[in-house]
């Protein structure tokens, strides 16, 4: 049978797509690997499952949050059919919305965890152990947009395809043919072909994966820990804002006229420079306020005897004696001064 003639159901002409599927396999693929990154520590003893359970919660509201944010790129259409919102297994999800919800379900629940369990595992560090290996999923997600027919780049001639991509294998560069192929709108004419942006998104987003999950992980050792999620924004927007000019225009969504997914591009950027300043403004800040607190602490210590059994002790008895008598001694001169105004 003919590669193109491959149908993007699993079986038959209807039910399971090879879609579900590849999504449904980086997303088990992404949760073995942070599983195996969470067995490593010692505090994934008081919680087992911490992964799986917070895989349970992020990975269906992902979902959600991945259909929400195709309805608002088309929000005039659904408000006229709400009923179409429902209708998933007609297509109709954005990664970056299903990134947004799924992240910000699984934190809370892993932090909510953590404290039940009484771990000392940072959820900072909890992060940095699953959110990188979100773009193991996002490449196989694209892999099911290939068999889905969907999310093509811009057209370009036959001239130019058979230049530029001489590496391709001849299966992948003829599906990428426009006019109709397997009954399936490619939104190119017959005598172009789409670029296969699904490809490049694909391999850039590998390349983050083996960066940060791999590289930065084992040999940026004096990482404070969330860079790595922070990381994530970045690559993953910078990658989404740079390859969407390239974007058929047939599957950018908008929000008007500005396009919804570099927008969220440029947003997730700014939010990972800020998440990593922020990392390092509190620890700076942190790491200042212990200083003082244990200064100011000890001056407590001294000077009022109802402190006297602060947790800072520090110094031997014989040390805050002498600085009880220091102390004092301002106290008495200053009553003389006192009694000297008296007289007079």
């Amino acid at each position: 049978m003919n590669f193109l003639e491959i149908s993007p159901y699993v079986l038959g002409e209807s039910g399971l797509t090879w879609y579900s599927v590849f999504v449904l396999a980086g997303a088990i693929l992404t949760l073995i690997i942070s599983n195996y990154l969470y067995k490593k520590d010692p505090e994934s003893k008081k919680c087992p499952d911490l992964i799986f359970n917070t895989f349970l919660v992020g990975f269906p509201m992902g979902l959600v949050g991945a259909r929400i944010w195709f309805v608002l790129s088309e929000l005039e259409w659904y408000l006229s059919n709400p009923i179409e919102i429902l209708m998933v297994w007609e297509g109709g999800l954005a990664i970056q919305g299903g990134v947004i919800l799924g992240a910000a379900c699984g934190i809370w629940y892993a932090m909510h965890s953590l404290k039940k369990h009484g771990m000392k595992l940072k959820i900072t560090t909890l992060m940095d152990m699953i959110i990188p290996n979100i773009l193991v999923a996002q490449v196989l997600g694209r892999w099911g947009n290939f068999f889905n027919r969907e999310v093509y780049g811009a057209c370009v001639d036959r001239q130019y395809a058979l230049k530029n991509w001489w590496m391709l294998p001849n299966w992948l560069v003829e599906n990428m043919k426009g006019g109709f192929s397997g009954g399936v709108y490619v939104a190119c004419s017959s005598s172009q072909y789409a670029q296969p942006l699904f490809l490049y998104e694909g391999i850039l987003n590998f390349i983050g994966f083996i960066l940060i999950t791999v590289i930065l992980r084992k040999y940026f050792t004096k990482r404070i820990d969330g860079t790595l999620s922070a990381a994530y924004l970045i690559w993953y927007g910078a990658v989404r804002a740079c390859l969407e000019g390239f974007r058929n225009e047939r599957f950018i969504m908008r929000w008007g006229e500005i396009s919804q997914s570099e927008l969220t591009s440029i947003i997730y950027i700014v939010l990972g420079v800020a998440f990593i300043g922020a990392l390092y403004i509190i620890k700076y800040l942190n790491d200042k306020k212990i200083n003082f607190g244990l200064k100011r602490l000890k001056t407590e210590t001294y000077v009022n005897d109802s402190i006297v059994d602060s947790p800072v002790e520090v110094e031997t008895n014989e040390a805050k004696q002498e600085d009880v008598q220091v102390e004092e001694k301002p106290k008495k001169r200053v009553n003389r001064k006192i009694v000297k105004k008296e007289d007079k």
